[in-house]
């Protein structure tokens, strides 16, 4: 009786988050039970000290998802129940975005070419895979580890939908000034901005940026725009954390594979939570650690000033606007040697074909007497043999 004994006191616990027709439940995000925070709190994330200085950005995320948080299709289907979570995002806002972009035809229409090699940037269409109801989960969460919401990828991979939905969630509950990092930032950029809330995003000046380890397989042009090591007020974040959430995630996916969609949201509910609550013991330890005054000591031994980091950005940005396109001069040699390299190959395929035997041949080569008719004779009867033979 244990386990149905821990399925209704969960549902109780999550009872506050019944939604009903007349007084919908506000979805939570930001939801830390070991510090009592829950629910929708803007109020929480406009609020700054006195004499606080303005952060631009003034808050950063991440978000991504992760495939190894799957359920077989048919699992669990005498199970009819539903499991309230704070941290899902309910299915209905999610198919609001289902066909969001392609029904905006004013977008513009551009192409990223960094982005081609990423699978995440070539999402699987609905569907197409039919093994798993659950494909997995696309979360956000906050710099510090904290989950902010997630998503569940029913039936499909990776589409735009679910960043959508994720992103508005976001915007709603953070307000101005919020930086996302993305493994694919570049082509959601343009995603978003085709988007039913592509207005919205560029009002509250939403900022998206690549992930550092991420970064590195992007262009240089792209690393310059969107990479944290080039963006003021992202300090020395690397904006990996939901690449830590999934390796910590991963270890439920033995036992969600086969479990019911109730148990499913349940046991990642319960792993998320703990997760949070580590996080918030863990919090003054890793402040100490990430926020420490080296970059103040570098620049003092180096006698550095930030102009000076934010003029070599500049200085880079223009030296590959000025190489993106090849020298005048170095068109025409590479085109020299080109119709050179042609120019033998032409030359040995005539020298080839002008080289024929036959052609060194005399009259006396044919006298009966050398046996030179017979031997081409038998060559040319034994050559039409094996053409007959072919046919």
């Amino acid at each position: 009786q244990l386990p149905a004994l821990v399925d209704d006191y969960l549902a109780w616990k999550h009872s506050h988050l019944r939604e009903n027709q007349n007084n919908p439940a506000p979805h939570s995000i930001f939801h830390v039970t070991a510090v009592g925070i829950s629910g929708n709190l803007p109020s929480l994330f406009g609020y700054n000290r006195p004499n606080e200085p303005i952060l631009i950005p003034r808050h950063l995320h991440c978000m991504d998802g992760n495939f190894s948080a799957k359920r077989l299709d048919g699992s669990g289907t005498s199970d009819p129940r539903i499991f309230h979570s704070c941290y899902f995002i309910p299915q209905a806002d999610v198919e609001h975005f289902k066909d969001d972009v392609h029904n905006n035809h004013s977008a513009p229409q551009t192409t990223v070419s960094c982005t081609e090699n990423w699978i995440a940037a070539k999402a699987v269409e609905e569907n197409k895979i039919v093994v798993f109801d659950q494909m997995g989960i696309f979360l956000v969460a906050c710099h510090h580890g904290f989950i902010e919401c997630v998503t569940e990828m029913a039936c499909s991979g990776k589409l735009a939908k679910y960043g959508l939905a994720a992103v508005n969630k976001v915007l709603d509950v953070c307000g101005n000034d919020q930086a996302i990092g993305h493994d694919i930032a570049c082509s959601s950029r343009k995603t978003i901005a085709a988007s039913s809330i592509g207005c919205k995003a560029e009002e509250v000046r939403l900022q998206l940026v690549v992930n550092a380890f991420h970064g590195f397989s992007h262009n240089r042009h792209c690393q310059l725009e969107n990479h944290p090591l080039y963006l003021a007020g992202l300090g020395i974040e690397d904006l990996e954390t939901c690449e830590r959430i999934f390796a910590s995630s991963n270890s439920t996916a033995s036992l969600i594979r086969h479990t019911s969609h109730f148990h499913w949201v349940q046991f990642l509910d319960l792993h998320f939570e703990k997760w949070d609550t580590d996080k918030y013991l863990e919090l003054t330890l890793q402040i100490i650690e990430h926020y420490s005054v080296e970059l103040e000591e570098f620049k003092q031994c180096k006698d550095l000033v930030g102009a000076d980091f934010l003029k070599w950005q500049d200085e880079e940005s223009e030296y590959l606007g000025r190489v993106a396109t090849e020298p005048t001069a170095d068109t025409i040699a590479v085109a020299y040697v080109e119709n050179l390299e042609k120019l033998k190959h032409a030359e040995a395929m005539y020298s080839s074909v002008t080289s024929v035997p036959f052609l060194t041949y005399t009259p006396t080569n044919f006298m009966h007497t050398l046996g030179l008719n017979a031997a081409t004779c038998h060559h040319s009867k034994a050559f039409e043999a094996d053409y007959a033979a072919a046919l």
